[in-house]
């Protein structure tokens, strides 16, 4: 092989290379570009956008049902008897507190899975490290 033949293989790779870098780059910047996905799927990220705003967007307050009545006293008399109602709907209801049940669910998974990995690889390290210093150390010596 001539070394002109060699050198305009060489310039014909550099010159490949160089193309399917750029195109490498221009597949990336469209790959990120969230304009791009937008325009693809817009009913998606329409969708998505609603179901976010009806998570973070608080219900209006409901009315307080009280329940009053007059009745009579010991001293013959009247009172006003005021009763709220018995159950009132806790802060974890609905579809919130079911997504902060899941999320606190799964952060509470991750912990503890996490927590058990660590706690193996630390009993495993020293577990290691006490079987290398009893290999390391010179045997006992028998009389």
């Amino acid at each position: 092989m001539d070394p002109d033949d060699l050198e305009r293989k060489m310039a014909a790779m550099r010159s490949a290379l160089g193309d399917d870098v750029r195109e490498f780059a221009t597949r990336a910047r469209t790959l990120v570009d969230w304009r791009n996905h937008f325009r693809a799927h817009p009913w998606l990220y329409c969708g998505a956008a609603a179901t976010v705003g009806f998570l973070l967007v608080p219900r209006p307050d409901r009315p307080l049902k009280i329940t009053a009545e007059i009745v009579p006293d010991e001293q013959g008399g009247h009172r006003l008897l005021v009763e709220r109602p018995r159950s009132m709907a806790s802060a974890t209801s609905g579809l919130t507190g079911s997504v902060m049940r899941l999320a606190t669910s799964f952060v509470m998974r991750e912990a503890v899975s996490y927590l058990k990995s660590h706690l193996l690889e630390q009993v495993t390290m020293r577990m290691s490290a006490a079987d290398n210093a009893r290999r390391a150390a010179p045997p006992p010596d028998r009389p």
